[in-house]
């Protein structure tokens, strides 16, 4: 996992010819470039196996209301009262925050409240219980990269350096930026096949018909 100052010795190698990492303002503007091919990356698609965390608060106090992480994006799973062991009751399904007027008064469900800049705040009815140990999934924003050692979350760092040396180079009116660009486009394609791929740990097997029915072959 590359950290910021390897993206930025590649960028100053490919621009400068020299893997020494910028300093003073260069620095400040190559690093907001960075920032701004990884954010450029996050929103491009929904990348569950980089993007998404499990958060598991245990509620103190009978509430209404759940403050969201401050990484919070949105949800990827309805919210589980884990402290409930009836698999169906114990859902809270998100609803469109106007929706709920027209929702039965007894039914569980949750809805966004806030926004980015107030921050972000979940609301169940009916309220949670005091003791309620709930879990739930949601897609993260990557964490900014402000320091040297701050970690690129892009699977591809490659990627990253190839996305800020094209913005860099357009910035400057260089008309070599449309080649890296192209190539870091090619590398998101890689990344999103990635992302659709199941892993070797999964129960992945093709399925068929015989198999759906559980029809044996043989059998009466």
């Amino acid at each position: 996992m590359a950290t910021l100052s390897d993206v930025l010795a590649r960028v100053a190698a490919y621009i400068n010819q020299d893997t020494t990492i910028p300093t003073g303002s260069d620095l400040t503007v190559f690093t907001n470039f960075v920032n701004q091919s990884q954010d450029q990356w996050a929103d491009s698609y929904v990348w569950r196996k980089q993007l998404m965390k499990q958060y598991s608060p245990t509620i103190s106090v009978s509430q209404t209301s759940l403050a969201m992480p401050s990484d919070f994006d949105r949800m990827a799973s309805p919210v589980y009262d884990l402290s409930v062991s009836d698999s169906v009751s114990n859902r809270y399904f998100e609803l469109v925050p106007d929706q709920r007027f027209l929702t039965d008064s007894t039914a569980k469900y949750c809805y966004l409240v806030g926004d980015n800049s107030t921050g972000r705040a979940l609301n169940f009815n009916p309220p949670l219980a005091s003791g309620a140990s709930l879990g739930f999934d949601y897609m993260a924003r990557p964490a900014s990269l402000t320091t040297l050692t701050s970690l690129v979350t892009c699977p591809s760092d490659q990627y990253i350096v190839l996305k800020t040396i094209a913005k860099i180079l357009s910035a400057r009116s260089d008309p070599r930026f449309t080649i890296i660009e192209d190539q870091a486009e090619v590398l998101m394609g890689h990344m999103m096949d990635d992302e659709a791929a199941a892993t070797g740990g999964m129960n992945n097997q093709t399925r068929q018909q015989f198999d759906r029915d559980n029809f044996r072959i043989g059998e009466q």
